[in-house]
């Protein structure tokens, strides 16, 4: 019997030697515990746990995933923040800054300089000219 428990164990500890642990979002959690009920509803021959579904979702992702897929995932965790300090780190190491980025950040700190809108003045001549041509209609 202790020979058993021993053996049981040692199979453990060579199970724990093969996985790793990852930390999932409290709601992704909670949705692959409705999925191992799920799973486990009707299936009779053992027990199915988190993380042998979670294991078995990311296996099969892993055999058919796409470009598409890691432009989705790039995509979930873009912040405007992030992206700020890419370029900034870029910049950085390259010395060189993009012309866009120029162009914008002179536009927020210095403001754009305001064309004069062209005033139409009246001069006598203006008037004169106006006044002609009601002249011959009088």
């Amino acid at each position: 019997m202790k020979e058993e428990v021993k053996q049981t164990k040692l199979d453990s500890k060579s199970d724990n030697d093969n996985s790793v642990k990852i930390t999932v979002a409290k709601a992704v959690a909670d949705d692959l515990g409705e999925l191992v009920e799920k799973v486990n509803t009707g299936f009779e021959v053992g027990r199915i746990h988190r993380q042998d579904v979670a294991s078995w979702i990311i296996t099969q992702f892993l055999r058919t995933y796409t470009d598409h897929e890691v432009g989705l995932i790039r995509q979930s965790q873009y912040t405007d923040a992030l992206m700020l300090e890419a370029v900034y780190r870029r910049m950085r190491e390259t010395g060189d800054m993009p012309d866009f980025l120029k162009e914008a950040l002179r536009k927020q700190f210095h403001g754009e300089p305001e064309i004069p809108k062209k005033k139409k003045v009246l001069t006598n001549k203006s008037i004169n000219d106006g006044l002609e041509k009601y002249e011959d209609a009088a």
